[in-house]
This record gives C-alpha cells, sequence and structure tokens, in this order.
C-alpha cells in the first residue's frame, strides 16, 4: 500500500468516526452542548433544547447560566471545574424557558480546543424519576398515617371505651344498691372514680399522640404519670409513681418515652 492510498483510508476513517460522533450528538437522549466560559452556549444538540423548551437554534441564543437559579450555586461549578477539570451534580434543579424546575444529573467537563477552553456538558433529565418517588413517599406517608390512625382508634375502642361502658354500667346500678348495700355501693363508687380516672388519663395520651407538638410544651414527670394513670385504669393494677428530679429532654426523646 503506497502512502496515498494509505492517507486516504485514514481520512475515510477519520470521517466514518467523525460521522458517528455526529450522529450521536444527535440522536443521544441526553442533552448535550458546549459553551464559552462565560457560558456562551457553542453547540446544542435537539435533546438538549427539548429539555430545557426551547427551540433548536434558540437555544444557541441563550447563556448557560440561564439554566440555573441559584447563580450563587453556578459560579460554585465553574470554581469545581477550573480546579478538577470535571464535575458531577447528581439530582439537580434547573430551570426552563419557562420558569419551571426539572431535576437532572449533570456532567460538566473542561476540554481544551484548538487552545482555547470550552464547556463540554451532558444532562440526562430525571423529573419523571424524581415525581415518581415524591409521589410513592407521599403515598407511603399517607399509609403510615392511616395506619397510625387505625391503630389509635383501635385503642380508643379497647381501653377507653371500654372504661367508659363499664363505668355507665357501674353509674347505673348504683341508685338500686345505695341503701340496700351501702358498702359495696362505696365500693363501686371509689372504683367509679378510678376508672373516670384511667379513662381521662387514657383519653389524654391519645390525644398527645394525634397532636405530638404538645410534647414539647408538657413536663416529661406530668406525661409519664399519664401513662401510668392510664396503664392503671385499664388493668385496675395500683400503681404508684414517684418521679425524682427533672431534666429538659428532646421533642424527639419524648416521643419515644
Amino acid at each position: 500500500m503506497n502512502l496515498q492510498a494509505e492517507l486516504d483510508q485514514r481520512m475515510q476513517e477519520l470521517s466514518f468516526a467523525q460521522a458517528q460522533i455526529e450522529a450521536i450528538f444527535e440522536n443521544s437522549p441526553f442533552g448535550i452542548g458546549t459553551a464559552s466560559l462565560d457560558g456562551t452556549i457553542l453547540s446544542a444538540n435537539p435533546a438538549l433544547a427539548r429539555i430545557f423548551g426551547y427551540e433548536e437554534k434558540e437555544v444557541l441564543q441563550i447563556n448557560v447560566n440561564d439554566f440555573f437559579p441559584d447563580p450563587a450555586f453556578r459560579n460554585a461549578i465553574m470554581q469545581d471545574l477550573l480546579r478538577q477539570r470535571i464535575v458531577k451534580v447528581p439530582r439537580l434543579q434547573l430551570q426552563r424557558k419557562d420558569g419551571t424546575l426539572i431535576h437532572v444529573n449533570l456532567t460538566e467537563s473542561l476540554l481544551t480546543r484548538e487552545n482555547h477552553d470550552v464547556l463540554l456538558g451532558v444532562v440526562d433529565d430525571i423529573t419523571d424519576q424524581v415525581l415518581a418517588e415524591q409521589a410513592l413517599q407521599e403515598k407511603t406517608e399517607a399509609a403510615a398515617v392511616a395506619a397510625e390512625r387505625a391503630r389509635i382508634a383501635g385503642d380508643l375502642h379497647d381501653s377507653v371505651t371500654q372504661t367508659l361502658y363499664t363505668t355507665s354500667l357501674i353509674a347505673e346500678a348504683l341508685p338500686k344498691v345505695w341503701h340496700t348495700h351501702p358498702q359495696e355501693a362505696l365500693d363501686s363508687l371509689q372504683e367509679l372514680g378510678k376508672l373516670t380516672k384511667g379513662a381521662l388519663a387514657g383519653m389524654r395520651a391519645l390525644l398527645l399522640e394525634l397532636r405530638p407538638g404538645e410534647f414539647a410544651e408538657r413536663d416529661l414527670s406530668e406525661l409519664l404519670r399519664q401513662l401510668t394513670d392510664a396503664m392503671a385504669g385499664q388493668t385496675e393494677i395500683p400503681i404508684a409513681t414517684t418521679i425524682i428530679g427533672n431534666c429538659q429532654l428532646p421533642t424527639e426523646v419524648r416521643i419515644a418515652f
């Protein structure tokens, strides 16, 4: 093979490689573009224009900085680029032409072309993925809230409602035995007081679970006495609560107790 033939083959290979690169650039699902260091866009593929809501010719007339709602964050990325030559920013929020925000994975590189540094950016639009994750999170939280409400409703039925039903039976029977069996009536009256106190404490505990913000306003000793009073009323077991000292605990710790 003579030199001219070899040169022609190399030119064909180079032309083929360039055509492949151009095809990848044009048809890539990722937004790809180049820009000068001041942010002027030099080239952009159709995906980049589509992701940010611009026409293909229109996107060449704007600045990369227009994509960033926070100029300070853009400046920080540029500083990192000048030091590291490549920066990857996952789950970044950027701004479309209409002002709406999208979620992207951004990779920017600093390249040297014809003795000048240029920016090469690759944008992966993950907005649908992030919105799906948020919807799943909201659904999970809603299910957790529903389950917690069901648990509290069950506790209300199993403890407070049954206790109140028992007190109503005792209260209904008291007038009938007050004169004929005074000691039994007196014992029932004392029992009625214990049950009522326990039901009240149990109701307060359930209300606190529905409004956990009130934990920050209650003294820990008061909360502990309330729990033991509720337990005593539900189980009819005498419980003596003795609390020594006092301390200020974070709300999360109070909720755990």
